[in-house]
């Protein structure tokens, strides 16, 4: 019969019928062509559309009831809007199919391109929401990559294998750091000849570093900086100390920061003489007691005039030195005792005390309460899987993984979890995080160092 499909269908022309009589389906295709034929012009002359591939194939669905046909018909339409519009009016023009009356009506004609645009849209949301999924930003890329580097520059030195840079044996100068996180960001910054102590207590191998090579200490700006630069100037040699702008930690500071932190490094002898006593005692004495005349008076009578005047101040009650003396509430005097220059007692830490009886009766006062066996087994294969990654990892009370993010991002991923029991992060356990934990009933948190944090009875805190 000719070409009776199309590449592109625009339009699906569906219509009813009815027949007063039981009739075949190629009885209602004849009816449609031959009543049709003329009607509506040559161009739109349904033979002739076929052939061309203007309409595909006409689907009849004839269905017999009650000694009558009904049923439906479909034509597939490539033609514009108008001439589909047309050729529609036309099929309702058949009134006839064989010797019966017949009724044709058109439902609707259906436009095809919009259901393609639906589904285009629809797979258009599925793709973007997924590719939205898989990729990653440009800043959190740079982040990624520039992470991994320093994961591969970290290196581990020593018995105790402290985190280190990759260049500790050969330069002459070292900084020693307090932790990990300490160690990545001078690494990040291009800082290579640096290892950390992984934590308050001195390692062996580090006091044996000290005697070898030219040692820097570099600590934070807080209480627990001072106490770690005073333990380990007790216990073994150090150069040179660099310290952190006050309230800051090393693991915080820019390029910037670290840069000047370490050009204002001073000597271990300038920081043994600061001291309040020794500051006391190099303050001048106040001159209290007479007046002393100037020898370079031209005149006799100036130089006697001097003289009566020095008579005239005899009566005057000589100023009292604030070195030998004291103001007490009630206006009277007092000797200065200790207590008035220094809130604790002065400790001898001259070199000639054996450093392994120092670190014995000098516990740490900033180390967390070590975790027990049980809670390493349980915790530090989380803590590997973390560590040099920035990485915090939360668990349930069985040890499963409920979700592992990046520390920046921590906070605020907590708050969409439920039954957490312990949070792993490669980072420092902060007052934001533990007052965040409270309203989980968090037990456990466990990171590589603490912040200014108050100990809670419900959250335990562990440093590993």
């Amino acid at each position: 019969m000719g070409k009776t499909y199309i590449n592109v269908v625009k339009y699906n022309i569906k219509a009813k019928f009815e027949v007063k009589g039981l009739v075949d389906k190629h009885d209602i295709i004849g009816a449609v062509f031959g009543q049709s034929e003329g009607l509506i012009g040559e161009d739109l002359d349904l033979r002739e559309l076929q052939k061309n591939g203007k309409v595909g194939r006409i689907d009849i669905f004839p269905e017999p009831r009650d000694g009558n046909t009904i049923g439906s018909l479909l034509i597939p339409s490539s033609l514009d809007m108008v001439q589909t519009s047309i050729l529609a009016a036309a099929i309702e023009s058949i009134e006839k199919v064989g010797p019966y009356e017949s009724k044709f009506e058109v439902d609707q004609i259906e436009d095809t391109r919009t259901n393609k645009r639906n589904e285009i849209k629809n797979r258009a949301k599925e793709l973007l929401s997924k590719f939205l999924k898989d990729s990653t930003p440009s800043t959190e890329m740079a982040d990624e990559v520039r992470e991994a580097t320093r994961a591969s520059e970290i290196s581990q030195w020593g018995p105790e294998n402290l985190p280190s840079g990759p260049e500790i044996e050969k330069e002459e100068e070292i900084i020693l750091v307090e932790g990990r996180a300490d160690v990545l960001n001078l690494l990040r910054n291009s800082v290579k000849n640096v290892v950390g102590m992984n934590g308050s207590k001195i390692p062996h191998s580090i006091i044996g570093l000290c005697n070898r090579k030219t040692i820097t200490l570099f600590s934070d700006g807080d209480r627990g900086g001072e106490l770690i630069q005073r333990q380990l100037m007790q216990a073994t040699k150090v150069d040179f100390v660099a310290r952190a702008p006050d309230g800051k930690e090393v693991e915080e500071l820019s390029k910037k920061e670290i840069t000047m932190a370490l050009r204002k490094r001073i000597p271990t002898t300038e920081t043994n003489r600061r001291t309040p006593q020794t500051f006391l005692n190099s303050r001048r004495p106040i001159r209290t007691t007479e007046f002393q005349p100037r020898n370079n008076f031209n005149d006799r009578n100036s130089f006697n005039n001097r003289n009566n005047f020095n008579d005239r101040r005899t009566d005057i009650r000589p100023q009292r030195s604030f070195e030998n003396n004291r103001f007490n509430r009630d206006n009277s005097f007092s000797r200065p005792t200790e207590r008035h220059f220094s809130r604790t007692p002065q400790r001898d830490f001259s070199r000639s005390a054996p450093r392994e009886s120092f670190i014995r009766e000098n516990p740490n006062p900033i180390l967390s309460i070590p975790p027990t066996e049980e809670e390493k087994t349980k915790f530090n294969s989380v803590m590997n899987s973390v560590k040099g990654k920035m990485e915090a990892v939360i668990l349930d009370s069985q040890g499963k993984e409920l979700k592992r993010t990046k520390i920046r991002e921590l906070v605020p991923v907590l708050k969409e979890q439920k039954e957490v029991d312990s949070i792993v992060l490669d980072g420092i356990i902060t007052k934001r995080l533990l007052d965040e934990a409270k309203n989980h009933s968090i037990k456990f948190i466990i990171g590589v160092k603490k912040g200014k944090i108050e100990e809670t009875p419900e959250i335990k805190t562990l440093v590993m």
